[in-house]
């Protein structure tokens, strides 16, 4: 995974790119999500092929749960490498995902501030009596 970050203040666009192979396991991931969850007729919970699913919910429900998972975990992640404390919810910019490709994704958080301290040594205060 390979991210850059753009840091004006407080707030930072992190661009990351995945690899086709997570992208292709998020993929997977969503269909056993939505299996485990969805009652078709004529299958168990959970056994049901990706085409009955995707033809049961359509191809952008399985699109939009495998960008969730591999979005939140490609997040997560660059938060961890580059050592940032975001104090707001992100918001997705830019974002290129299908399967079998690289995903690409722009992302605009607030982080947390970074106070600079001023000159505080040799500060005298008069004590007053009571």
């Amino acid at each position: 995974m390979n991210v850059t970050v753009e840091r004006v203040e407080n707030e930072a666009t992190l661009k990351i790119t995945a690899p086709a192979a997570e992208v292709n396991t998020g993929y997977k991931k969503a269909v056993q999500k939505i299996a485990d969850q969805a009652n078709i007729p004529g299958f168990r919970k959970g056994k049901a092929p990706r085409a009955i699913i995707e033809m049961h919910y359509g191809k952008e429900a399985v699109k939009q749960e495998a960008f969730e998972i591999v979005a939140n975990k490609a997040y997560s992640e660059a938060l961890d490498q580059e050592k940032l404390i975001p104090v707001s919810d992100p918001k997705v910019e830019e974002s290129t995902f299908e399967e079998g490709k690289d995903m690409e994704l722009t992302i605009k958080v607030t982080l947390k501030p970074e106070p600079e301290l001023g000159e505080y040594k040799g500060l005298h205060v008069e004590k007053k009596e009571v």
